[in-house]
Order: C-alpha cells, then structure tokens, then sequence
C-alpha cells in the first residue's frame, strides 16, 4: 500500500536517489519501496567503500535499479551480493579533497604544537561508539608512553554522531582532557587538522581517506573491538585503504607504538606514500558527477 504523503512527494520525480544511511536506513527503504511500486527508477548513492554492502540494505528485500561503486571491484561485489546494476563513477566527495588548502602554520600555532621541541601533531579520528573510543584513546595513550622517545600532541576528533560528544556530555571523555585536542577547532575543522598534522590516526574514518589523497602519513587502528563493529556496518573483514597499504594497518595495541614511529619515519613515509599514489591516484575534477548524471538519464530513458 502506498503511502500518500510519500505518493505525493514522489509526485513529478524522475527518478530518486537515496543515500544509504547507517544507522536507521528506513526512510531510504520506504521510499526505494515505494517510488519502485509506482515505476519510479530508483538509484542508491554509496558515497564511500563498500557503503553499498551494509547489512540494512542487501538483507532488506528491497533493490534499487541501479547503485553507485567507487570501482570495478566493488561493482564485481555489488553484483554478486544481488544489486541488478552497479555503475563505477568514484566518489565526487574524494575528487574535492586534493585541493583543499589551509594556512598550516597558523593551525599549529593555534593548537600549540610546540616546533622548538620537534612536536608533533597527531589527528585521531574517533567514531561514534564511545565505548570504543575510550579505548582506542586508552591504546594510543598507553603506546606513546610506553614507546615513544619524545612528546607529541593529541588532537582528538569527535565524531558528530557520538552519544557522548564533549558538547552533549562534557563528562564522559573528561578524563583524556590533558590531551591537547578537543573538539572546540574552528580553523576549517577536519580538512585543515588532516592538513595541518603529522599524522592521520583513526578507524575506518573518512579523514583517512583524505589523509591518503593529502599524500600525508596514515594509520588505520583495527584491533579486534573495532572490525566487530565494521563488518556490522558493511558485512566484510575488508577496509580497502588499509589492506592496500594507502593507510598503515595495525590490528594489535602493542604494535601501536612502533607502528607510529615508522609512520612518522622518513623511510615509513615514503613507503606509505608508494602506496597512496599506486591506489588511490589523485581523482580528476567534476567526473563523478557527470557519471552520475549519465546514470540518471539512462534510468530517466530506460526504466
């Protein structure tokens, strides 16, 4: 049965794209369900790896006539999970990242970091199971003062969509506030922190990604704790910018001090970098969306 208000506006559409959110994709499936019932062509954005497997979507019953991938091997996957059309046009959000730009000098100087003393900047990235944050903070936390010879400076990154976010809970992450990051950074926030640290630290985090495109040091943390959650999210042990070697992979917390220091290292450096540039080449501009574009004339023309 037809949902009016959803009927009527659907009313005059063409075709319908649909994000694919994580964590109540119900509207995106109610209204895939509908628009199809009334032969609407239907097409799913998965902005991001392996977004287009997430659990929610391929165990729900319901397809879309086409689902954007970002290359041929996850439109092999998408296929053989059940999606009738898979179209590669990569990603127009990771096509904008290589030319942001930040004044760099003035973000550490703003945050701190102490250059007389070779200090240096670590962003980590945190996600939104608090729970889980509190131990990736506690893991890193535990390496560097175990591990590494001289100090350096945390900035962590709250996720927005964290229960316990400082703004709506000042006191759950009160204990890690001798870190000198908080999330009150307003210098162009998460492009100008990948621009302007060391070293991109997080868990399957978009700021790895741009971090890769930055051509600058990254580490994904993926200790046991961490993939449970991810293969909920996209049902694979798979995170490509870390099992490519874009992002260096460390899955064990007593491995996290050395891992860092070789980032940091010029031989790591160069050797992530090797890696960056074989996999995730720097993306041309506005291609992404004109793929789109094409994709939505065809299903407008097709379907």
């Amino acid at each position: 049965m037809i949902d009016q208000e959803i009927k009527d506006w659907l009313d005059g559409v063409d075709v319908l794209v649909t994000g694919m959110s994580a964590k109540n994709p119900s509207y995106e499936l109610a209204l895939t369900r509908q628009a199809k019932e009334i032969k609407i062509p239907v097409l799913w954005f998965s902005d991001t790896h392996l977004i287009f497997n997430r659990p929610t979507f391929t165990q729900s019953g319901i397809w879309p006539d086409s689902v954007t991938v970002l290359d041929q091997l996850e439109a092999a996957l998408a296929h053989q999970v059940g999606y009738p059309r898979a179209v590669v046009v990569g990603s127009p959000l990771w096509e904008k990242i290589p030319s942001m730009r930040c004044d760099v000098e003035l973000v550490r100087k703003t945050l701190g970091v102490r250059e007389q003393d070779y200090e240096k900047l670590f962003m980590v990235v945190l996600g939104k199971d608090s729970n889980n944050n509190l131990r990736i903070i506690r893991d890193l936390s535990n390496a560097v003062s175990r591990n590494l010879e001289y100090y350096r400076a945390f900035w962590l990154r709250f996720h927005p969509g964290d229960p316990h976010h400082p703004s709506k809970d000042p006191g759950f992450y009160e204990r890690y506030k001798y870190y000198k990051g908080y999330s009150d950074f307003k210098l162009g926030e998460t492009e100008a922190l990948v621009l302007a640290c060391d070293l991109v630290i997080g868990s399957h985090s978009g700021a790895n990604v741009a971090a890769i495109f930055h051509r600058k040091p990254s580490l994904d943390y993926l200790p046991d704790y961490v993939m449970e959650r991810l293969r909920k999210l996209i049902n694979t042990d798979c995170w490509p910018p870390a099992d490519s070697g874009a992002s260096l992979k460390v899955t064990k917390a007593e491995d996290l001090g050395t891992a860092i220091d070789f980032a940091l290292s010029d031989f790591g450096r160069e050797y992530i970098r090797s890696f960056q540039e074989r996999f995730y080449p720097i993306p041309e501009p506005n291609q992404a969306v004109k793929k789109i574009e094409t994709e939505l004339k065809y299903l407008a023309q097709t379907c």
